[in-house]
């Protein structure tokens, strides 16, 4: 079968060349509060955007850029080597396998790249020194002789190597991407502020996918700090951007497709917190999350109603103090019958029933509310250190045993 000769005029297409990499001036550092806040600013813009798109979840930004500028450009004939006759065969590459017409990526098509990369519908033309150094997967692929390597002639008759990535997940718009932090590694890293989540999402499959460790464990990193593991991290109340819960929900399963298991637990609680784990409208979540967090739902409530059912025991020391001065105590906590009534009215003025979905938040208000002193029928000052000190002893229990319940194991704390 003979292939079609379609070359193209300098008019009708113009290469790129290899970019250059652009510095930026450094992120500032920020508080855990002040980098929430700007978490929410950066995910504004793309949460309003995808919420415009409907629903069903129409096509990313990216999608729909690389649907404007990828025109229906006809290739150059591509031929491949018959190693059973040893003759060259023609192939048509003005179409994929699936009929549909193949197009340069309109950046990354470089006129002084070394090998031509086919991932879906499109052409990338790359350098294979810098996908090599970067990425074990393409050195791995380059080396092996027994590759089915495939050949592309470009308009100037240059014939170089073509590859077709054919891995599941893998899609033009992660791909490129990761291109992008490839190239320009400073672009990002020195920005002002951090990528989008959406960005760095598509990029840690990508990478992962294809094996690029360096900039696997840079995203990796990035997500962490939008889905932290650490107790101290985690917000006090749920977070309240845009599209939260949609992130949340895939953010589970990126944890598993992208090898990003510490973001699993932070994402996890996202969700636990809320009522009916976020799922209002379409379930967003596979059955076996949605199991996980249903049994982590019964230890919330039995840790939770556990700790509010009745008061905390008087201190050794409140005792200590009364015992080694003689006088009579004034601590609500020294009787038992007044410190129950004492306690239950604390728990309807802070409406603490309400916190058996979110411990931690609860844990926190109880660590911090303003309790009466005992010259006005409160607790004394060592009681109510004691009684703080258990509160944080329980909320660290626990998120620690969280772990047990979705089958983590416990980071040690740094």
């Amino acid at each position: 079968m003979d292939a079609e000769d379609d070359q193209m005029s300098d008019d009708q297409m113009s290469l790129p060349r290899s970019p250059t990499v652009k510095r930026e001036l450094s992120e500032a550092d920020m508080s855990p509060e002040a980098l929430q806040t700007a978490k929410r600013q950066r995910l504004g813009a793309e949460a309003r955007l995808q919420a415009a798109s409907g629903p069903e979840g129409d096509e990313t930004l990216a999608e729909q850029l690389d649907m404007q500028t990828n025109d229906d450009r006809a290739l150059s004939h591509v031929t491949e080597v018959n190693q059973g006759r040893g003759s060259e065969v023609p192939l048509p590459w003005s179409q994929s396998p699936d009929g549909h017409a193949l197009a340069r990526h309109h950046s990354y098509f470089y006129e002084d790249g070394s090998v031509v990369l086919q991932l879906e519908n499109t052409l990338f033309r790359l350098h294979k020194t810098l996908l090599s150094v970067q990425s074990s997967f393409f050195r791995e692929t380059f080396a092996d002789a027994d590759h089915l390597v495939e050949q592309f002639e470009d308009d100037n008759g240059v014939v170089l190597p073509l590859y077709v990535l054919s891995i599941k997940g893998l899609h033009v718009a992660d791909f490129e991407r990761l291109l992008e932090i490839m190239e320009n590694p400073l672009l990002i890293s020195r920005a002002a502020e951090s990528p989008s989540l959406d960005f760095v999402s598509s990029v840690v499959l990508a990478a992962h996918l294809l094996k690029f460790d360096i900039i696997h464990a840079w995203a990796a990193e990035e997500l962490h700090g939008y889905w932290p593991s650490k107790l101290d991290n985690i917000s006090t109340e749920p977070d309240d951007w845009i599209l939260c819960v949609e992130y949340a929900s895939a953010a589970l399963q990126l944890s598993r497709d992208a090898n990003v298991s510490r973001i699993y637990k932070g994402a996890f609680y996202e969700l636990l917190r809320r009522e009916n784990f976020g799922q209002d409208g379409v379930p967003l979540l596979g059955s076996a999350d949605y199991d996980l967090l249903t049994r982590a739902r019964q230890l919330c409530a039995s840790i939770w109603m556990e700790t509010i059912s009745k008061p905390l025991p008087r201190s050794k020391k409140c005792r200590d103090d009364f015992l080694e001065s003689g006088e009579r105590s004034t601590c609500v906590a020294r009787r038992n019958d007044t410190l129950y009534y004492k306690w239950g009215c604390i728990v309807e003025s802070t409406k603490a029933r309400d916190r058996w979905i979110d411990p931690v938040a609860g844990f926190r208000m109880l660590e911090h509310m303003e309790l009466p002193h005992k010259e006005k029928g409160g607790l004394c000052a060592a009681c109510f250190d004691s009684w703080r000190s258990i509160w944080k002893k329980k909320r660290i229990e626990f998120w620690n045993k969280l772990d047990d319940v979705v089958g983590l194991v416990a980071a040690a704390e740094v």
